[in-house]
């Protein structure tokens, strides 16, 4: 079971929770994904036998860093319309697509765990969200594909860490991505792969 701190009782599922809070009525009373207090991943393991990208895998994973990042520029304003005219955050319209859309992709759920590649069945989002004094702060947001629930815990999360001081850590697993969504920024450094 699933203890909601905002509810007197227990849950099942988070949507019950939410719509027991009345989610149209009043986003910002909901209690953030960690308070709700779960994140269960799935992950399976790789079969490298027949796995065809085991070669790259064997290259890349000698590397210190075997990943990279990479910045790039979207017209977002189908979504911007869309979102904006029914009543919730930008912010929260483009985590969600941007989270959903790497959710689609199997390579983005692989990690490397025990020197062994793994794929979640969903990687969940960890991204800087800025506070009032002009210092930042980390934030976790539980994937889901519901818009609406989506919108509920990443209100309550934002708030959660704008209300905090200093930099805190809120979610230390592999089924993660993290990134920072810079509007108006044409070009950025992106990292690359660093052999040790």
């Amino acid at each position: 079971m699933i203890a909601c701190k905002s509810c007197s009782g227990y849950n099942f599922d988070t949507s019950k929770c939410l719509s027991w809070h009345g989610l149209n009525k009043n986003l910002a009373s909901l209690p953030s994904t960690l308070e709700l207090g779960f994140v269960a991943t799935m992950k399976t393991p790789i079969d490298l036998a027949t796995w065809p990208r085991r070669e790259h895998f064997a290259f890349f994973k000698q590397y210190d860093m075997p990943f990279f990042g990479v910045t790039v520029q979207l017209d977002c304003t189908r979504l911007y319309e869309k979102v904006k005219s029914e009543g919730f955050p930008f912010s929260a319209g483009y985590h969600f697509a941007s989270l959903q859309a790497a959710n689609e992709v199997d390579e983005l759920r692989c990690r490397i765990e025990d020197d062994l590649p793994v794929r979640y069945d969903a990687i969940h989002l960890s991204t800087t969200i800025a506070r009032p004094d002009g210092t930042f702060g980390f934030s976790f947001q539980r994937y889901t594909d519901d818009f609406e629930q989506f919108v509920a815990e990443f209100i309550a999360e934002t708030q959660r860490v704008q209300a905090e001081s200093g930099l805190k850590i809120p979610y230390s697993g592999q089924d993660i991505v993290y990134y920072t969504v810079a509007r108006g920024i044409a070009h950025l450094l992106a990292g690359g792969v660093c052999q040790g």
